[in-house]
């Protein structure tokens, strides 16, 4: 049964595409938090050796110069049209592994014209989303993904990686195989193993010499023989995680505990939709850029009397957290909360003094359907300090286009 990858061509920058068509083929970027690095790229951007990741002030005038068009991170805008994605390609198949917000691994039934298949997938899915795909098909997980390379290494919209054309694996660099990555990469490299070509031929035994049987796995996939199965469902979080870098720094406990009541009730709410429960809540707080000799993270951990979801009890835990991560005259450019030792929502240890209300889990409920029809933040607690416009903490995103698919104060407009 033949493995088909779907990856979505520069997504975030795709994505600002498609309701402004006049940004087809002109320069489009994507800034990180904060509106600092670069961490989309159309293709025009792309050809001015403009590297991921990079500052975007360091850029600035040459992006300025080509009339490139800029914007902040418009994660809700991604998400949405990511899931829009996803259900189209899910009328290809009946077995499907969304594996990013933006690639996914397909089952689909033997056909006589795989190329056709990937042309209707990539017809599809630009005419319902808008969005551009290429499409990489092999016997396994691994020769799509290197399929999917060479895609774009050769600026097709469909690659068929089969017997037929295995020495097209001398294009793809070892490093680039899906599953090796740069360490084991520079040690194949300095064996003379440059290419997935070389990796396909070595034997189990200098497969393992190399790397280990993870690697051997991968030596198999690129034979044709499957080793990694299609994850139809996706595994259970070990984790769940909210963070933000500040426009301005915050130096006054008052207004961090604001933020932490912000960052807890979207964890919070990650946590009730996998209906999972926490045991621990660790919170911290961050001076200076991380890459800076004189940045500090201040953080404490809180072990929660029983699992829990229910906002309140991991606010009181988050403020607890607070008081023991805090130092006076410090001043903090990032903070965020991770909630750790999960377990399923249902059924959990309950605690014999303080036992769980069921009308807690129907407030939750409620709380949660109401910001998912309104938008985040619609129904907040009161330490949010809830107001019409961002705080000054917000993180800066002074060029973020509208989320035109999921608030209907910024629905696009169509003009006659």
């Amino acid at each position: 049964m033949p493995v088909v990858l779907v990856d979505c061509n520069n997504f975030y920058a795709s994505c600002e595409r498609v309701f402004v068509p006049r940004l087809r083929d002109k320069p489009v970027a994507v800034l990180s938090n904060n509106d600092g690095c670069i961490i989309a790229r159309s293709d025009e951007v792309k050809a001015l050796n403009i590297p991921m990741g990079a500052p975007y002030f360091k850029h600035r005038e040459t992006l300025d110069a080509v009339g490139a068009h800029i914007f902040s991170a418009n994660f809700e805008l991604y998400g949405d049209l990511s899931r829009r994605v996803m259900h189209t390609l899910e009328t290809f198949c009946n077995q499907m592994e969304v594996y990013s917000i933006d690639e996914a691994f397909l089952h689909v039934p033997a056909q006589s014209d795989l190329t056709q298949l990937g042309e209707a997938i990539h017809q599809r899915v630009a005419r319902w989303t808008g969005i551009p795909v290429r499409v990489g098909i092999g016997a396994t997980k691994t020769l799509a993904k290197a399929a999917s390379e060479l895609a774009k290494k050769t600026k097709k919209r469909t690659f068929v990686l089969d017997e037929r054309n295995r020495t097209a694996l001398a294009q793809v660099k070892v490093e680039d195989v899906w599953g090796i990555g740069r360490r084991w990469g520079a040690r194949l490299r300095r064996n003379h193993i440059t290419t997935a070509l070389h990796l396909c031929g070595l034997s189990d035994q200098q497969a393992r010499r190399y790397m280990n049987v993870i690697g051997l796995r991968t030596v198999y996939e690129l034979r044709g023989t499957p080793c990694f199965p299609l994850e139809a469902q996706p595994p259970t979080r070990k984790s769940v995680v909210h963070s933000r870098s500040f426009g301005e720094a915050v130096s006054d406990p008052a207004t961090m505990r604001e933020v932490l009541t912000t960052f807890v009730s979207r964890a919070a709410m990650k946590l009730r939709r996998d209906k999972l429960a926490a045991h621990m809540l660790h919170v911290f707080l961050l001076t200076g850029h991380r890459h800076k000799p004189d940045a500090r993270q201040d953080a404490a951990t809180i072990h929660l009397s029983q699992a829990t979801n229910y906002t309140p009890w991991l606010l009181q835990a988050a403020n607890a957290g607070l008081h023991k991560a805090w130092r006076p005259n410090s001043s903090y450019t990032k903070a965020g909360v991770l909630c750790y030792g999960l377990v399923p929502e249902s059924p959990t240890q309950g605690h014999l003094f303080f036992p769980t209300d069921p009308r807690h889990a129907a407030l939750m409920h409620t709380l949660d359907t109401i910001n998912r029809k309104a938008g985040h933040d619609a129904v907040v607690f009161a330490a949010a300090r809830p107001q019409k416009k961002p705080p000054a903490w917000a993180t800066r995103c002074t060029l973020r286009s509208p989320r035109y698919t999921t608030r209907w104060e910024e629905l696009p407009t169509a003009y006659a």
